[in-house]
């Protein structure tokens, strides 16, 4: 079920939907995030644990680049090969640029519970990925 305020896309023919939001530099933008992650996780039939693990990831993300850029971030999660996709991604249009790469923390956190990550961006666009499979999930 979509949540409120949050643009749903199709990700693939014949699979739950993904859904898209934009966060504003606030500090319940990464709650927003577990949230949207949770409803996608569980409509795609993926375990509990692997639902917090991606929930505890994409918060991450959001607060890492809200904290690097001061600016709304692009998120949107999707089902994908036994899993969840998230993108995070961010446009900072500043001549200043921030932090182009996550945090140490973040990155750590990324390597002990992503399947695979990674991310890429110039000077004024960065999106960070990352996706999470577990064996239990229908998708």
């Amino acid at each position: 079920m979509p949540i409120t305020g949050i643009a749903t896309t199709h990700s693939e023919p014949g699979r739950p939907l993904g859904q898209t939001v934009t966060l504003a530099p606030r500090s319940y933008s990464p709650r927003t995030a577990r949230k949207l992650v949770r409803s996608v996780g569980r409509d795609i039939g993926m375990d509990a644990a692997g639902i917090e693990n991606t929930a505890l990831l994409a918060g991450e993300l959001v607060t890492d680049r809200i904290s690097a850029t001061r600016r709304s971030v692009s998120v949107t999660v999707e089902p994908r090969d036994a899993g969840i996709a998230v993108r995070v991604h961010d446009a900072t249009h500043v001549s200043s640029a921030p932090r182009r790469t996550p945090s140490a923390r973040c990155e750590q956190m990324l390597r002990r519970f992503a399947t695979s990550w990674g991310y890429a961006g110039d000077a004024q666009h960065l999106e960070t990925w990352l996706l999470v499979r577990t064996p239990t999930c229908d998708g």
